[in-house]
């Protein structure tokens, strides 16, 4: 939409996390299918409306479709599990005997089909369960609670500017948020032209664009944000010449899954949040904030957001977990002219946003973003992402 103020942006009504609807809604072209194995039939009601069902069954759907190439080898054991846990057989090695028998192959066929039906709700279960965000948990305003607390850490430009927003369609008054639209290329929606395509791994070795990466990191591990990948930022460049275009800024989008009660011990549950110890930086300037912030002042400012008590204390103790990290000498403070001396592609790290961003320079530095890629493979690329 655009506001009266003539900003751009997303309008999103306010909403809170349950999937049950999308659950029984896939269902419903397999009860049939399922037809007179009660077991089964009695589990298939618990997977339209038990939470913990749920996430059991999601925690085995794999992330990519089965029926792609290899797909079906691959993730054999875990349809084996998904079978058991529906009554299908006893136990895996009775699924594992019986699914892949000539006679059975009709029916594993149409079970593959039943299982990638779910992969999408099961993957968003998968990222609630996973940080800690509970079934009735506002979803929509995390968003601005996320901008709240840039704003507190005077990082705002890290992310698109999310409010509170009421809109009225057909005389109806919808309550939600509003979240500008973010400035640079999106890596979901590439064209030719895009300077994405244009750059290669000097194009991302700007301390700007670095510093605002590693702000960026504490942000999202500070608010809890788990789902912090390459396609939900968007990047800025300057300059329009194939290898000469420079990254100058980022900005995180969709920033709902943030403020859970992630496990932190468990690494496998944790998704893309960076854990202290591997940050490796800090700028003096978020450290100074970060000191600066108080849980009084956490508490009063996020009050509005229809978050727990259990998840704004979370978010307290995510601060402090930098702050120790920092005073055990696990996390470098650094200053304004640090990526001046030290280009991050001379930089050791792993399991990190630099990481992350290194990984996508090589990407471009390969030609498989590039300019100097042909038409059709970028083009073949965009459709591909």
């Amino acid at each position: 939409i655009k506001t009266i103020s003539g900003k751009k942006g997303f309008f999103t009504p306010k909403t809170v996390f349950n999937l049950d609807k999308e659950w029984e809604k896939g269902l419903q072209k397999y009860e049939q299918f399922f037809a007179g194995k009660d077991k089964v039939v009695e589990k298939l009601k618990l997977l339209k409306t038990d939470e913990k069902f749920q996430e059991e069954f999601s925690r085995y759907v794999p992330y990519e479709k089965v029926t792609t190439k290899n797909g079906r080898k691959e993730n054999f054991g875990k349809l084996c599990r998904l079978a058991t846990l529906l009554g299908v057989y006893p136990n895996d090695r009775e699924a594992s005997d019986n699914l892949l028998r000539e006679n059975n192959f009709p029916f594993y066929s149409k079970f593959v089909q039943f299982v990638d039906e779910f992969r999408d709700v099961a993957n968003r279960q998968r990222i609630m369960t996973g940080t800690g965000i509970k079934k009735g948990d506002s979803i929509s305003t995390r968003n601005c609670a996320m901008t709240e607390v840039a704003k507190m850490l005077k990082c705002r430009n890290l992310l698109a500017n999310s409010i509170p927003m009421k809109i009225v369609v057909d005389g109806e008054t919808i309550e939600g948020v509003f979240m500008e639209s973010a400035e640079g290329s999106d890596i979901k929606c590439l064209e030719k032209d895009d300077p994405l395509t244009m750059a290669n791994k000097a194009s991302f070795q700007t301390p700007e664009a670095t510093q605002q990466l590693i702000d960026l990191q504490v942000l999202d591990f500070v608010c809890g944000n788990t789902d912090r990948h390459r396609g939900n930022m968007f990047y800025k460049f300057e300059g329009n010449k194939p290898g000469k275009v420079k990254l100058v800024g980022i900005q995180g989008i969709d920033n709902d899954c943030a403020f859970g009660t992630p496990d932190l011990s468990k690494r496998n549950q944790i998704m893309h949040l960076v854990h202290p110890d591997n940050m490796k930086y800090i700028s003096k300037p978020m450290l100074l904030n970060l000191s600066l912030l108080t849980k009084d002042k956490l508490e009063l400012n996020l009050a509005h957001y229809d978050l727990s008590k259990d998840q704004i204390a979370a978010v307290w103790d995510r601060v402090r977990m930098v702050r120790t990290a920092v005073e055990k000498n696990k996390i470098r403070v650094i200053d304004k002219d640090f990526w001046k001396k030290n280009p991050m592609g001379k930089t050791e790290y792993k399991d990190n946003y630099l990481a992350m961003m290194n990984e996508l320079a090589d990407e471009c530095q390969k030609g498989e973003k590039c300019a100097n890629a042909t038409d059709e493979k970028r083009i073949s690329y965009a459709k591909e992402i």
